[in-house]
């Protein structure tokens, strides 16, 4: 069985994880967000496992995948970084120094004119840093 995995960056762990669970399934991953970014011919897939894609449902705009699509949701993990977050500016991702993340804390010091120090230091504590944010609003 050959299964096509459409996503964004958890599109290729998502399609190792069929292959080492059903080892008679061949899953190729292919990074999109939106459908408009789908170069390869799904309708050649037994299956098409896919997250939610940022303009359209995959069988709208196809409709011979019909019966064939399965979405998963996106996975996150953030017991390490409780407080990451994507930063947009002008409906554009902002780099960071962690890519296309970014500290919640920093940027709400940095959103607020507050200290670089406020910033990392409270990160540090996440106990802290909710109880004081909560007393600014």
């Amino acid at each position: 069985m050959e299964i096509a995995v459409v996503g964004d960056c958890q599109s290729h762990p998502i399609a190792l994880c069929l292959m080492a669970m059903a080892p008679d399934v061949a899953a190729r991953p292919i990074v999109a967000t939106r459908t408009t970014e789908i170069t390869a011919d799904l309708t050649a897939y037994d299956l098409v496992f896919t997250t939610l894609l940022e303009d359209s449902r995959l069988e709208e705009v196809i409709p011979q995948l019909s019966g064939r699509v399965f979405q998963y949701p996106r996975v996150t993990y953030t017991a390490f970084t409780p407080d990451i977050v994507y930063a947009t500016s002008a409906g554009k991702m902002m780099k960071s120094p962690l890519g296309d993340y970014h500290s919640s804390f920093i940027l709400y010091a940095w959103l607020h004119g507050l200290s670089a120090d406020f910033g990392s230091s409270t990160a540090g504590n996440y106990h802290a840093c909710l109880l004081i944010l909560s007393k600014t609003h």
